[in-house]
């Protein structure tokens, strides 16, 4: 499987990743043309399979979420500390019911 790089592009952004546990990682964001720092994007890796993105693909790779995964497998934080605790809130096994938090930990309330 290829792993997804230490350094890569997204949406526009750089992204370093500066935490990595098996499928869980945390990447520093910043922006493109200044380097400033922006958050931390803290998410569970997303694997694509062959065939299900690019018909080209002859092995599995890693990604990130995407943009409509965010809120559940994917966070922005402003602090390491805070990208950590979101780390472990992630290794919890999901169960049904449980409530999804977005990112500023408030409980999102879930449309039937």
């Amino acid at each position: 499987m290829k792993q997804l790089p230490t350094n890569y592009r997204k949406n526009g952004y750089n992204h370093e990743v500066v935490y990595r546990e098996n499928d869980l990682i945390i990447s520093k964001m910043t922006s493109i043309e200044s380097g400033r720092f922006l958050c931390y994007e803290v998410f569970k890796v997303k694997i694509q399979k062959p065939g299900d993105f690019f018909k080209t693909l002859t092995e599995e790779v890693e990604g990130t979420p995407s943009n409509e995964d965010w809120g559940n497998t994917g966070f922005s934080v402003h602090t390491l500390t805070e990208a950590l605790k979101k780390i472990e809130w992630l290794k919890q096994p999901r169960k049904k019911g449980r409530p999804k938090t977005g990112n500023s930990g408030i409980i999102q309330k879930q449309v039937p």
